[in-house]
C-alpha cells in the first residue's frame, strides 16, 4: 500500500529538518520554518525557500492548507521539505548561473534543477521510509512489514 500524501504541522516540519539536514550534510545551516498563506508563496507553489549563501541561513515557507487555492495539487509535505532542502545543497550552482549574463530560462531551470531535485527528494524520502527510522508521528505496525500509520 503506498503512503498517503502527508500534511505536516510545523513542529512535525521541525522534526523532519534535523533528520534530512544531516544526510545532505547541511549540519551547519540554520533553516527556519514558516506556514505562510498561499498568496505569500510562488504561484502554485506548496513549499519555497530564500537562502543567504554567506550566512548559511534560510527560510523555509510552507503554504497554509487551510489557504491554498484551487490550483495547488496536493503534495507531501516531507517530499517538499527535502526538496527545499536540495535547492540549498545547489544554492552555489544557482547563484553562479543567476549571476551569469544569461541566467536560467524557464525551460532550462525546469530540466536542469527542478527534475533532478524532484526526483531526488522523492527517492531519499522513500528511502527513509522503508527504513527502521520512523519519526514521532508515525506509529509502526509490527505485525506488517513496512506498514506505517500515519499520526493526525
Amino acid at each position: 500500500m503506498e503512503n498517503p500524501l502527508l500534511t505536516l504541522t510545523l513542529d512535525q516540519i521541525d522534526e523532519v529538518l534535523p533528520y534530512y539536514m544531516n544526510r545532505l550534510g547541511l549540519r551547519d545551516w540554520e533553516v527556519t520554518t514558516a506556514m505562510r498563506p498561499q498568496a505569500d508563496l510562488r504561484e502554485n507553489a506548496i513549499a519555497q525557500i530564500h537562502w543567504q549563501l554567506s550566512l548559511r541561513h534560510a527560510t523555509m515557507s510552507f503554504a497554509d492548507p487551510k489557504t491554498r487555492s484551487e490550483n495547488v495539487s496536493e503534495a507531501d509535505m516531507e517530499i517538499s521539505c527535502v526538496h527545499e532542502l536540495l535547492h540549498i545543497c545547489l544554492a552555489p550552482i544557482t547563484e553562479r548561473v543567476e549571476d551569469s549574463d544569461e541566467g536560467w530560462t524557464g525551460l532550462e531551470e525546469k530540466v536542469c534543477l527542478e527534475q533532478p531535485i524532484v526526483a531526488l527528494s522523492t527517492s531519499l524520502v522513500a528511502l527513509r521510509r522503508e527504513t527502521d527510522h520512523k519519526f514521532s508521528w508515525e506509529k509502526v505496525d509490527s505485525t506488517i512489514a513496512n506498514k506505517v500509520e500515519y499520526l493526525d
